[in-house]
């Protein structure tokens, strides 16, 4: 079936017309429930309704029919029919002069027409005697109620309950309430069946999305409406029971919040006999009410808590983290181009060596200027400048290349004609040690204006890595924030707040206000695991301002765990390695494992190997990228005045991605274990200091669980005949342990060794393993 645009548009309208019938039927039965309700004989209540709904602009006929058929209905009798035409006619004949005039109706011309409308009451009320002080108690309370009416229309109708409701729509929504229920238990037929449903849903839906304390104030305002009407107090203790209650299971299931109350009447009407006529019908209405709160969905529930809450108290305060996450993001993008500008301009102001061609070309241009000047036969060899020009070229030509000239090097044309022969020989060196030193001092300048900008381009790209990283928004999750702050509690472990955030690749973090003494940090990670449905980690724990309490910060941790072993031997006859390991936990769930063989043994080669694994550390905590890192390590160490160079074996452990990135410069083969099986990892670079670009090999490996790194320094890999040897030998230890792994190893080269090592011996192993 093909459905058109007029078909559509023919759906709208019968929804549209029966969204408006079913609002005035909604009008009609709490009209209808208003004229019911009364306070010893006074029944202010019904009109003020009709009045505010005038007001606000409802169909003024439509309304106006509603009330007197519901006025008809509940007291059919001439004097009340008179009332109810004389407030009609006057609210009818005001909305057609506002209407006509154009002009809207205020609030005070509003409570005017009212009293006006209550004339014909007054004339009843005087014509067959009635008691004054209850007509004029009965006017004063419809004004307030008409009040009332009006700040409940304006929220409904108005804004259309887009808002959370202050303190004085509160107030008058109470009002209301009160009135409400009175008329209900007013009713003959079945009022008690009507008013247990329609608090049993009610009251559940405000326990569950608002909280327990609104809902016992709600049910003592409905208790305290069935009292007037009934005379018997015990439907508010009951009522205020049963929000009670069901407030106690809000946090551990929907059910059971339903159920509660249930009981709870059930006790109150079998065990204490509190009611009269309590029976099958009484819990059957209550039930009634609870199977209809249950099958509400919970985005209504939210709704409902967004009137009366707010959607998130916090949520300003919190939005406030994303807002300045993304500014952050924004200056730290810009910081990154500043940077990285400066990288390029250090880079554009490389000068380098002057050419030697020009160099050739001033030379021989400054040596007349400085020499022949003074000499007598200037003048005749004036006559021959060009031709020896060329021959002063041809002389610093090689002298330039060999770094002085001497005798050989001087042509012929020159030693026949020149009688300064030792002078123009004391020249040129002179200026070829100035060309040198002037060279040295433009390299040095030159090297310093390219580390420097290494670094700035580093840091350019450290920022802009952490600035990606900051623009990822943070999430918040309440309801689990609840459900934390409940178990918490429930193990007397006193929590003053928590606030939960998650944030990229599903990292989720909490941070707990825990009071000092009432915890231990196992309980709660165990606790914050169990509510959150994820390994959680403490991270942190550190005191408040105030002494009493602390914040603790957990994190989602890793799924893998890493466990390290190490064993190590100096060269026979040293009592210090010049071998280096280090193991440093560069983030949460990051670990760096090192391995370092400084040149030589002994101290020098402890004292070079420490400098770089220490640089090196600090990089990769600082956040460099590896690059970056090694490149600028390399040439601090070129640019010593010693010779100094340095082996290395990094390994960046991932423990969230279960990865590795291996990074080799100079270092022997390492080796990774899986079982029985292993893989051979081996790099061709030259160690670093020996040149000023010295490019790392670099590459990543994704691991499996209980795989083993194994790095080694060539006093180990030197006592095997090739590396399949080695790799053979490692095969066959069948051994989980990583301790184990390197002892076993270090042992068989010592011995091989004849217990006196060749050179300094050192094995690193590590094995990635999942968390239970």
């Amino acid at each position: 079936m093909k459905i058109t645009a007029k078909t559509f548009e023919n759906i709208n309208k019968k929804k549209i017309r029966l969204q408006i019938f079913l609002k005035y039927l909604t009008y009609f039965l709490i009209m209808l429930t208003l004229a019911r309700a009364n306070i010893d004989s006074l029944r202010p209540f019904a009109w003020g309704l009709y009045v505010a709904l005038v007001f606000f602009g409802q169909n003024a006929l439509i309304v106006s029919l509603l009330y007197f058929g519901a006025s008809a209905i509940i007291e059919p009798t001439i004097n009340s029919l008179i009332s109810a035409v004389c407030i009609v006619l006057v609210m009818l004949i005001a909305s057609i002069i506002h209407l006509k005039a154009k002009k809207p109706m205020t609030l005070p011309l509003l409570f005017l027409y009212a009293f006006l409308g209550q004339g014909g009451y007054l004339y009843v009320c005087f014509s067959v005697g009635y008691n004054a002080l209850n007509a004029v108690l009965n006017l004063m309370f419809g004004m307030v109620f008409l009040y009332a009416c009006v700040t409940v229309c304006h929220s409904v109708i108005v804004r259309g309950l887009k808002y959370r409701l202050n303190k004085n729509d509160l107030a008058c929504l109470a009002f209301f309430i009160v009135a409400l229920f009175n008329g209900l238990a007013s009713f003959d037929f079945v009022s008690d069946a009507v008013v247990r449903a329609v608090f049993c849903l009610t009251m559940l839906i405000i326990v569950y999305s608002v909280g327990a304390a609104p809902a016992c104030g709600y049910a003592v305002f409905c208790g305290l409406g069935v009292t007037l009407a009934t005379k018997d107090i015990t439907y508010a203790a009951s009522f205020v029971t049963c929000a009670l209650t069901a407030g106690l299971f809000t946090e551990i299931s929907k059910i059971m919040t339903a159920v509660a109350p249930i009981f709870t009447d059930i006790v109150f009407g079998l065990y204490f006999n509190s009611y009269f006529n309590y029976g099958f019908v009484s819990v059957l209405a209550l039930a009634a009410g609870g199977v209809c709160f249950f099958f509400l969905p919970n985005s209504a529930l939210a709704r409902i808590r967004e009137l009366f809450v707010g959607a998130n108290t916090t949520l300003a305060a919190r939005n406030i983290v994303n807002r300045g996450r993304e500014q952050l993001y924004k200056r730290l993008k810009n910081l990154s181009r500043i940077f990285s500008d400066m990288d390029r301009i250090f880079r554009t102001s490389v000068r380098g060596n002057i050419p030697l061609d020009k160099t050739i070309d001033v030379m021989a241009d400054e040596i007349p200027l400085r020499l022949c000047s003074s000499c007598p036969n200037y003048p005749r060899c004036y006559e021959y400048k060009d031709d020896i020009i060329m021959s002063f070229k041809d002389m610093l030509a090689p002298a330039l290349k060999k770094g002085r000239a001497t005798i050989i090097d001087m042509p012929t044309y020159l030693t026949s004609r020149c009688e300064k022969v030792n002078a123009l020989l004391n020249l040129v060196n002179d200026m070829i040690e100035n060309y040198k030193k002037d060279n040295l001092v433009i390299e040095n300048l030159d090297i310093s204006r390219v580390l420097v900008a290494e670094q700035l381009g580093g840091i350019s790209k450290m920022m802009l890595s952490v600035a990606e990283e900051t623009r990822q928004g943070v999430l918040f999750d309440l309801n689990k924030e609840r459900a934390l702050l409940e178990e918490l509690t429930y193990n007397d472990i006193i929590c003053q707040e928590a606030i939960l955030s998650q944030e990229k690749l599903g990292c989720m973090s909490a941070e707990l206000v825990l009071m000092s003494g009432s915890y231990d940090p196992e309980s709660v990670k165990r606790i914050a695991s169990k509510v959150l449905n994820k390994k959680m980690g403490i991270i942190s724990e550190e005191n408040a301002s105030d002494s009493n309490w602390n914040i603790i910060t957990l994190k989602t941790a890793p799924p893998y765990d890493v466990i390290f072993g190490t064993a190590c031997a100096p060269k026979a006859g040293n009592a210090i390695s010049g071998d280096r390991h280090s193991f440093e936990k560069i983030s949460d769930d990051k670990f760096l494992m090192a391995l370092c063989d400084g040149m030589g043994a002994g101290q020098s080669a402890e004292r070079l190997s420490n400098t770089a694994l220490a640089l090196i550390e600090n990089f990769y905590k600082a956040g460099f990228d590896n690059m970056t890192i090694l490149s600028s390590v390399n040439k601090f160490l070129a640019y010593t005045d010693d010779e100094s160079f340095s082996a290395l074996d990094i390994c960046i452990i991932n423990l969230r991605e279960c990865a590795c990135d291996m990074i080799k410069l100079g270092a022997p083969y390492g080796i990774l274990k899986n079982g029985p099986d292993s893989e051979i990892i081996e790099g061709a670079s030259l160690p670093m200091g020996i040149l000023e670009e010295s490019k790392p090999t670099v590459f990543r490996k994704l691991l499996k669980a209980n795989d083993m790194i194994i790095l080694s320094t060539d006093g180990v890999t030197d006592v095997f005949k090739d590396f399949g040897s080695y790799k053979a030998f490692v095969d066959s230890i069948n051994t989980l342990n990583p301790q184990v792994m390197a002892d076993t190893i270090l042992d068989y080269c010592v011995k091989a060794d004849k217990s006196a090592p060749h050179d300094d011996m050192s094995i690193i192993c590590a094995r990635i393993f999942p968390l239970l």
